[in-house]
């Protein structure tokens, strides 16, 4: 069978899947979803969320596994390296705090409230927490998150940019990350992959 994604028609959680599917040149079904469809679907998702990734008679049910396990058949997260594959996944669970903080705001219906708690991350969070990732960024020295090629990681670093530079979170101003010199080269060798740029090309 034919490796399936499901989720909406954005990038967001999902894009880093798709994205591993597409550098590791495996064919696979991009099913996107309405919300309403998702809403009628919500109980065949193992834990209620989208994406879902139905892969070699397995189904995922949460977005980083699911993106680490294509990511090892793409050959971008190491199949026998611990040391590499854990500060993989450490990136990555600090990127999905980062995620968590910015959804939180997405779901406080106050909008007064709304653009407080979106200025103080803009202010304070964000600036401190992409410092970090910087800093790890510049310590690695090659413009990726881990050795010196593309991985899993850098996919997620490069949604969670997309998603605040995109200008969709009022209050949070798309200009933030433009001083943070390794997360805009680490974008720019994302986007340089041949087969991703074929991808957004299309």
């Amino acid at each position: 069978a034919i490796p399936k994604l499901t989720y909406f028609d954005i990038r967001g959680r999902g894009e880093p899947i798709r994205l591993a599917f597409v550098v590791g040149g495996i064919e696979f079904i991009d099913e996107r979803l309405s919300f309403a469809q998702f809403q009628e679907q919500k109980e065949s998702f193992p834990f209620g969320t989208a994406p879902m990734v139905e892969i070699d008679g397995i189904v995922i049910g949460q977005s980083i596994p699911a993106l680490n396990y294509v990511g090892r058949q793409a050959g971008i997260y190491p199949e026998n390296d611990p040391k590499t594959a854990v500060k993989i996944e450490e990136i990555q669970a600090y990127i999905y705090d980062v995620n968590t903080q910015i959804g939180q705001t997405m779901r406080e219906s106050d909008p007064d409230k709304k653009m407080e708690i979106r200025t103080q991350l803009a202010v304070k969070y964000l600036p401190a927490a992409f410092g970090r990732i910087e800093a790890i960024l510049a310590k690695n020295g090659t413009g990726y998150c881990v050795g010196e090629s593309l991985t899993t990681a850098d996919l997620l670093l490069v949604a969670l940019a997309h998603w605040i530079e995109s200008g969709i979170l009022d209050g949070i101003p798309k200009t933030i990350l433009s001083e943070f010199e390794m997360v805009q080269k680490c974008k720019s060798l994302v986007y340089s992959h041949p087969k991703i740029k074929e991808w957004y090309e299309k």
